[in-house]
């Protein structure tokens, strides 16, 4: 029996976006293969709640006041992991538009063959799709040493996908990740910093994989549209 996926949504504000990303996942994916969930940072604009209960898509958290990204996100992971059991959680913030669908089974795949293996990266080499603008981060921002990510070529029997892996942070890109790591990383941790020196202290040895093709999801909008009045 395969493994159950918790998607979740993390929005704050810029509808638009919001939109678009679980309507583009939605789209594009067979949605019995997962539980999907949001947590929401203090939205101004209510749309978002209607539009969520519309698609079908359960709370997690509603934040009444403004948290902040780090904050928001362990709560809402902590959370969705608790209401869901889910063996692996699939973290997207609300930029982030679905270009292909989820590769479930190759997922499952990596996991099950390479137990070091903890994080399957949904960016590719690029954040912003399959174009030379912005590259997906290229250090682990964990790193005391800031020390950039070598990323080594993976094959896997019945893959046909190009893979690498490397040691990558997890937080705040879009990723599917082993939920019993997520909850060790995330168990004091509450600030975007706390999250990336916990992940880089508690299992040095975890790895990424991603795919060299095109991205399955990418980042939406210019660099510069960030969420109104942010938190970090």
């Amino acid at each position: 029996m395969a493994k159950k996926i918790a998607v979740a949504f993390q929005t704050c504000d810029r509808f638009h976006y919001t939109k678009t990303t679980v309507e583009s996942f939605i789209r594009l994916n067979d949605l019995r293969h997962f539980d999907i969930y949001y947590g929401d940072d203090a939205s101004t604009d209510m749309q978002v709640h209607k539009f969520m209960k519309r698609k079908g898509v359960k709370t997690a958290i509603v934040n009444k006041e403004r948290r902040g990204c780090g904050w928001t996100c362990a709560t809402m992971l902590r959370r969705v992991a608790e209401l869901s059991n889910a063996d692996y959680l699939l973290y997207v913030q609300n930029d982030c538009e679905t270009k292909r669908p989820i590769p479930v089974d190759m997922v499952h795949k990596v996991f099950n063959s390479y137990p070091h293996i903890g994080i399957f990266r949904l960016f590719g080499v690029w954040k912003d799709g399959d174009v030379a603008k912005r590259k997906a981060v290229t250090e682990h921002k964990g790193d005391p040493k800031k020390r950039k990510m070598s990323w080594i070529p993976l094959e896997i029997k019945g893959v046909e996908e190009e893979l690498e892996f490397g040691k990558a942070h997890w937080m705040f890109l879009p990723s599917i990740i082993k939920t019993e790591l997520a909850l060790k990383w995330l168990k004091s941790a509450r600030t975007e910093r706390q999250m990336y020196v916990s992940q880089w202290n508690s299992d040095p040895d975890v790895l990424t994989v991603r795919s060299k093709g095109k991205n399955f999801l990418s980042h939406l909008g210019p660099k510069e549209d960030r969420t109104p009045g942010f938190v970090s």
